[in-house]
């Protein structure tokens, strides 16, 4: 994933570097991050490789809604995420199809509740549905019918609302590849697909009639995911 960061104050483009580093980190996944110190060197070096944008709107030279307008012009499906010291700016990015509006000071929590679902658009964009390769034949689940996976002896195995399959693999590279506002990963061996958990015990996840235990490391970020997907 490549995400640009237009933002012509060093402090809040440190910031939002940091805060996507975090948010990398926390969810197993690989983003290059590059930094314009305003609109107009950015359309000069711009290119359409850009998943993510984080435009600051207030800039010399040229304003973040103008920079952005532009942007559409070429590309229009990057997600535009717009920062701001002011919400009377926020109307304004509908004209641009932005994604969501920061408010500065940025906030680490509201953050990472923006970039989750900024990475589920791109998941559901890129990966509708996975392909699995299991010796000579090839799978094609759809996202939404992956009820929970497990890993078992090196073995990683999805089980759907109608089948199971077992592959090789790594439970690592199956939780990249999933919408992470969908899919929590409840215990070191098990990922969860938030849509069909039915119920919740004092340690564990009811899926459909399958009760699957939530490590105590886990926990809180399971009841807080969950929390976030039933709104």
């Amino acid at each position: 994933m490549k995400i640009a960061v237009v933002e012509d104050n060093e402090e809040y483009a440190k910031t939002l570097g940091e805060y996507v580093q975090k948010y990398s980190s926390e969810n197993n996944l690989d983003i290059a991050v590059v930094y314009f110190p305003n609109g107009e060197r950015f359309l000069e070096e711009y290119k359409s490789d850009f998943d993510i944008i984080f435009m600051d709107i207030e800039m010399p030279m040229m304003d973040g809604i103008t920079s952005s307008s532009k942007v559409r012009e070429m590309d229009s499906e990057c997600i535009i995420i717009f920062v701001s010291n002011f919400m009377k700016y926020a109307i304004k990015g509908y004209s641009v199809n932005a994604l969501d509006f920061l408010t500065k000071p940025l906030d680490y929590n509201i953050f990472k509740n923006t970039m989750a679902k900024a990475v589920h658009r791109l998941n559901m964009k890129h990966h509708q549905s996975l392909t699995l390769q299991n010796g000579g034949e090839t799978y094609r689940l759809d996202i939404n019918e992956i009820v929970y996976i497990e890993v078992y002896k090196h073995r990683v195995i999805y089980h759907t609302t109608t089948a199971e399959y077992d592959v090789r693999g790594s439970l690592q590279e199956s939780e990249k590849q999933l919408p992470p506002d969908q899919f929590i990963r409840c215990n070191s061996g098990t990922i969860v697909n938030l849509k069909y958990v039915t119920g919740i015990g004092k340690d564990s996840l009811i899926v459909l009639k399958r009760e699957l235990s939530i490590s105590r490391s886990k926990k809180k970020d399971v009841l807080n995911a969950l929390t976030r997907y039933i709104g």
